[in-house]
């Protein structure tokens, strides 16, 4: 599968390069034309790799931007936010509120303290110096950035249909900015030491689950509002895409 896709876009890319108006433009323009070549090389992750993670990660950041402008100043948002908490509300039942906070608390501060704790031992033990740095930039960077978005922004809970209480402010989510930024980080770096399609993508998906039902549990639970959570996603992949990025470019040079 890896290897038709790669064979495809290679013969894409020949068929693109041989065209008459790419010769004249490298002609013309042949730092430039070089330059941008090398953006989607298919050898080197500083090729195509990364500026598909560019390109995802500045569309990230747009949403996210937009998003917290929506949150300040449209009442579409503020609209949605409230049908949505008050639905939630509606359908909650005892077994299914206990079951979500049994999910939710996989994204409390004790137990991500204590993944991350033994996630950094492992590290450390096997020496990989360079996946540890990557794990402490997207577990600090989105800690600090969500929690100063929270006093930035000072948005409320909705605490009179919240099945306990917060005392933080509600934008964005902080379990779904650590579940999207330091869980996925976690599976990426499973996933380079698993061989074999099946048990990656069966690995994917049950993590994929896990972080998508830990923000269905802050809209089930009330605690937060819709914007929030998909603005903690939002921030949490930003990270993760960062720290992915780093940890890639400096295996490269290392290699």
């Amino acid at each position: 599968m890896k290897t038709g896709i790669r064979t495809f876009m290679e013969a894409l890319g020949s068929r693109l390069l041989g065209s008459k108006a790419v010769k004249g433009l490298a002609h013309r323009y042949p730092r430039a034309y070089h330059w941008t070549v090398a953006r989607f090389g298919l050898h080197s992750f500083m090729g195509l790799p990364l500026t598909v993670l560019t390109a995802v990660f500045i569309a990230n950041t747009l949403l996210l931007a937009d998003l917290a402008e929506d949150v300040v100043n449209a009442e579409g948002i503020i609209l949605v936010d409230n049908n949505a908490t008050r639905w939630f509300y509606s359908i909650r039942t005892h077994t299914g509120g206990r079951f979500f906070y049994a999910v939710t608390q996989l994204a409390s501060v004790y137990t991500v303290a204590g993944v991350a704790f033994a996630s950094t031992l492992l590290l450390i033990r096997s020496r990989h110096w360079i996946a540890l740095w990557g794990l402490l930039i997207t577990l600090s960077g989105s800690v600090i950035t969500m929690a100063s978005g929270k006093h930035i922004f000072e948005v409320n809970r909705p605490h009179q249909f919240a099945y306990y209480h917060e005392s933080s402010f509600s934008f964005p989510s902080g379990h779904a900015t650590v579940a999207a930024s330091f869980y996925l980080y976690l599976l990426y770096l499973v996933l380079r030491s698993v061989r074999g399609t099946a048990a990656r993508m069966a690995l994917a998906a049950i993590v994929l689950c896990i972080v998508l039902l830990i923000g269905l549990s802050r809209l089930y639970l009330c605690v937060h509002y819709l914007s929030d959570v998909m603005a903690g996603y939002c921030l949490g992949v930003g990270w993760l895409l960062l720290s992915i990025s780093i940890v890639e470019w400096r295996r490269e040079i290392k290699t």
